[in-house]
């Protein structure tokens, strides 16, 4: 966690929820804007994006919160909008587009 201070929101992000929520690689990029509840800090995952193919829910904490919500924030300035898919490249060959789980 103090290795990742250092790097971009969004990746802080990343690494946040991904410890918050125990989740896989696959699970993270997947994830959309509308799978957040931030007022109750809670990701509600589709059954077609888990290795169980069962739906649940998993509670974040106030960092991951925060950061959430600034990369919200950068989001809107960076691309224009803040639905679809929530991380997104910011590299010049695929600027905009969804992280891929690789």
């Amino acid at each position: 966690m103090t290795a990742s201070a250092e790097e971009p929101l969004r990746n802080r992000l990343m690494v946040t929820l991904a410890y918050d929520g125990a989740l896989r690689r696959e699970e993270l990029v997947q994830l959309g804007v509308e799978d957040f509840e931030p007022a109750h800090r809670l990701i509600h995952f589709r059954a077609e994006t888990t290795k169980s193919q069962r739906a649940r829910e998993v509670a974040f904490g106030t960092t991951s919160s925060r950061l959430f919500v600034a990369y919200l924030t950068e989001r809107r300035t960076m691309f224009g909008r803040i639905d679809g898919p929530l991380l997104r490249s910011v590299s010049n060959r695929n600027y905009g587009a969804p992280l891929g789980p690789s």
